[in-house]
C-alpha cells in the first residue's frame, strides 16, 4: 500500500529548501504513516544522501505531518509565481513511499 491511500500533501520551497505537509485521511491512520515517516526512509524515496538533514513535525490534533528539508535544492530555484514544481515534486515522491 501507497502513503497516497492514506494521505494526500502540499508543499513549498523557498531558498532551496522544501516544506511537505503530509496529511493523513483518518487520523486513525496516523501511528501507520508515522512509522513510515522516517528521516532514513524519507531520504531514501527522495534520493538523497545520508547528510542531508531531514526534520519530520507530527501534528497530531490536525492529523498531519510537516517535513522540512534544508537546503535540498542545492539554492534557490528559479524564481515563480506561477507554479512550485519543485516542491510538488518532492511531495508526490514522499507519497509514492511503500507503507509497511
Amino acid at each position: 500500500m501507497l502513503l497516497a491511500e492514506l494521505a494526500h500533501a502540499r508543499s513549498g520551497d523557498k531558498s532551496g529548501s522544501a516544506n511537505i505537509a503530509v496529511i493523513v485521511t483518518r487520523k486513525a491512520d496516523m501511528r501507520r504513516v508515522a512509522r513510515a515517516l522516517t528521516p532514513a526512509r524519507i531520504r531514501k524515496t527522495l534520493g538523497l544522501g545520508p547528510k542531508q538533514p531531514v526534520e519530520v513535525y507530527p501534528l497530531a490534533r490536525l492529523g498531519a505531518f510537516n517535513i522540512f528539508l534544508p537546503d535540498v535544492l542545492g539554492g534557490a530555484p528559479p524564481y515563480s509565481l506561477s507554479y512550485d514544481v519543485f516542491g510538488h515534486y518532492l511531495a508526490s515522491r514522499i507519497l509514492s513511499l511503500e507503507l509497511k
